[in-house]
């Protein structure tokens, strides 16, 4: 029965509407859990000086927001961001391979997570220009929770639509 779920899934997999619209969802998801655990670290445990709610709003205006309308924007912007990554992941993961998705989706959290780091670096961004250890440990760990969210939404979303077409 596995060998038969996955010729369905290998199936709908290569499905563009149902890649694209699996990957927004999962990236939303992904995105929002990583939020989650942003603000609780910084809020709860004091662990990090940076919100990923503070690197969108320092990409968006420049520097951190007070305000709340400039917080909720960033927010939003910030999930069209992470469902964006979340297509190009869905895309992606076909190519390589169907398996281990959620090893695949936390390496992919890292990799983009380092990629923007760097292109931060580069640009000079105010705010983001020196971040303190503690910090980048806790963004390593929210672009952790991003990628296995991200992964593991994907697997169940293409899972169900597998076994929704046996």
């Amino acid at each position: 029965m596995p060998h038969r779920v996955n010729l369905v899934q290998e199936r709908q997999m290569f499905n563009l509407e149902n890649r694209f619209t699996n990957g927004l969802i999962a990236g939303a998801a992904g995105g929002i859990t990583m939020n989650i655990f942003s603000l609780f670290d910084y809020h709860v445990i004091h662990g990090t000086r940076l919100t990923f709610l503070d690197w969108s709003a320092v990409m968006l205006y420049g520097e951190r927001t007070q305000s709340l309308w400039g917080n909720i924007f960033a927010m939003i912007a910030q999930i069209i961001f992470t469902s964006f990554l979340g297509v190009i992941f869905a895309y992606v993961v076909v190519k390589i391979e169907d398996r281990s998705y959620i090893f695949k989706g936390w390496y992919y959290g890292i990799a983009c997570w380092l990629t923007i780091y760097g292109v931060d670096i580069l640009l000079k961004l105010h705010d983001l220009d020196r971040i303190p250890v503690k910090t980048a440990v806790s963004n390593f760990l929210g672009s952790s929770v991003f990628g296995i969210t991200l992964g593991y939404i994907l697997w169940r979303l293409d899972i169900r639509e597998a076994v929704a077409d046996d």
